[in-house]
């Protein structure tokens, strides 16, 4: 068996603080990186098996891109060396290195992944990201990036007029006119920014969605975890506060659709209800503090009747007044708090995933198991002994695979993969995956031939379906001829009947034979 070692990000640990990323020259660790030839990981997990050990090694930069790269060469690579060998292949991948493994093995040829004869990863977080079109949270990022970067310039300006003013009370007055500057600014944004939401989403066109084949793929995939995973609880933690924005932003009262401003239905009826409660609360309180003039529009007197109306004027542009600053203001503040909320969201995760998720109008989903994909899924007990070896070396729990717990289950998976590889017959006795692996193998060797119809393909069944029978029997002849039934043409369907039948009579016969037997006992 050869078996490929896929290492995750930064396999030589984080970048500088220059940023410039670390080499194999770089390493400091008393032994080898778990991946390589000769490593402590690649003795415990092969064991005394015959198998050939080759580390994949790609940039590890924790990027979409660098991950996509990573794919596409592994991909040929293993193309290479299935064409090249008659081995079983195997594949062992830690973080993101288990990304790039699942997704490379989806874009394989089928009868290529059919010798693939497992994967297991280590932390893998399954990472997709998309760009939508238009987005309430792009247009808050924009509009608090925008202002942002405005906010210099206001102050600037507010500054300048405070001088000019009087500079006795120049704090106040800047503080005052950057205010005025910003707002205004904010307000003639909000008409200019879908141009800008466009011109950004065109840019975004790139989606890195690398496991939608991976649903078809019968490769028996184990994930392993860790509880306490700092790198699934940094994601899911991102994830929970930007769902938690976008949730907050359903209810905002503008939206964007097709990079165009829109206004809900409720906000001007929310206008109206509050224009009107203010206007009745500013009528109220000036008739209260104007009761002489009131009683005199009672009597019809003129003076009286004009201050009433100066009045109930005043109250109405009052009202107008505040319902625009309540908007304005209001809107701002909300549309920067939310905005601040999923920039930080985002922030986290594109740390974790890659900084093609830190613009908002990215969807990340990122998953313990990719969608339709079937899996096992085991999170692994570590032992009191292992976290102490972790926090003593300042180890994080995400370097699980350094610990015997880890190289144990791995080494039990190869082991389960290297039993069909050597003995179909035991494989086929074995049940589960072994059985699976066999029968999918066979399908996928002859369904030429069987596709093809006539006697070859009728006979070629035939043939199958008695190994599978003299090997453990009836049952896997049964599950044999249910993968070759939608192969063949409908015309030689009926053939299957008559295989049918004799599988039949061989069980009942089996089942005569055990009752001989037990009578005989008795």
């Amino acid at each position: 068996m050869i078996i490929y070692a896929v290492h995750g990000t930064w396999p030589y640990g984080p970048p500088t603080w220059r940023g410039r990323r670390r080499e194999r020259s770089d390493w400091k660790g008393v032994e080898r990186p778990w991946f390589e030839i000769g490593s402590a990981f690649a003795t415990a997990v092969t064991g005394d098996h015959t198998i050939t050990w080759s580390p994949f090694t790609w940039s590890g930069d924790n990027t979409f891109q660098a991950r996509q790269e990573a794919i596409d060469a592994l991909k040929t690579r293993l193309c290479e060396s299935l064409e090249a060998s008659d081995e079983p292949h195997a594949i062992v991948a830690h973080s993101h290195g288990g990304a790039v493994a699942l997704a490379a093995v989806a874009g394989l040829e089928a009868r290529l992944q059919a010798r693939v004869a497992g994967i297991v990863t280590m932390g893998t977080p399954f990472a997709t990201l998309q760009y939508a079109t238009s987005s309430s949270l792009g247009l808050a990022q924009g509009l608090l990036e925008s202002a942002g970067a405005i906010l210099p310039i206001a102050l600037a300006v507010g500054v300048a007029i405070g001088w000019a003013v009087g500079a006795e009370r120049l704090l106040f007055h800047a503080l005052l006119s950057s205010a005025v500057v910003w707002l205004v600014s904010l307000i003639l944004l909000i008409w200019i920014l879908p141009t800008l939401l466009e011109r950004r989403s065109r840019r975004r066109t790139h989606t890195f969605r690398d496991f939608g084949d991976a649903a078809k793929v019968k490769t028996p995939l184990v994930i392993l975890r860790a509880s306490g995973d700092e790198a699934t609880l940094a994601i899911a933690s991102a994830q929970a506060v930007q769902l938690a924005a976008r949730a907050l932003f359903q209810a905002f009262p503008i939206s964007i659709t097709d990079n165009r401003i829109r206004v809900r239905a409720w906000l001007p009826r929310a206008c109206r209800v509050y224009l009107v409660l203010s206007f009745a609360g500013a009528l109220v309180h000036s008739t209260l503090r104007n009761w002489d003039a009131v009683s005199g529009v009672v009597r019809f007197d003129r003076a009286s009747s004009a201050a009433v109306s100066v009045t109930l004027a005043v109250a109405l542009s009052d009202a107008a007044v505040s319902l625009v600053l309540f908007l304005v203001f209001g809107l701002a503040v909300s549309t920067a708090l939310l905005a601040c909320l999923a920039i930080a969201s985002a922030r986290a995760l594109a740390r974790a995933t890659g900084p093609e998720s830190r613009d908002l109008i990215a969807q990340v989903e990122c998953e313990p198991v990719p969608s339709g994909v079937r899996a096992v899924l085991e999170t692994l007990a570590l032992q009191n002994a292992e976290e102490v070896h972790l926090s003593t070396r300042g180890l994080l729990r995400h370097s699980f695979h350094e610990l015997p717990t880890a190289r144990a289950r791995v080494a039990r998976a190869i082991e389960d993969w290297l039993t069909p590889a050597g003995d179909e017959v035991r494989a086929l006795q074995e049940g589960g995956r072994a059985r699976r692996l066999v029968l999918d193998r066979w399908v996928e060797a002859h369904k030429d031939v069987v596709r093809a119809g006539g006697p070859n393909a009728r006979r070629q069944v035939q043939d199958l379906v008695d190994r599978a029978l003299a090997a453990d029997g009836p049952v896997t002849a049964f599950q044999l001829l249910y993968l070759l039934r939608p192969l063949l043409p409908e015309a030689d369907s009926l053939s299957l009947d008559s295989v049918a039948i004799d599988l039949r009579l061989a069980e009942t016969q089996a089942g005569l034979a055990d009752v001989q037997r037990e009578l005989e006992q008795m």
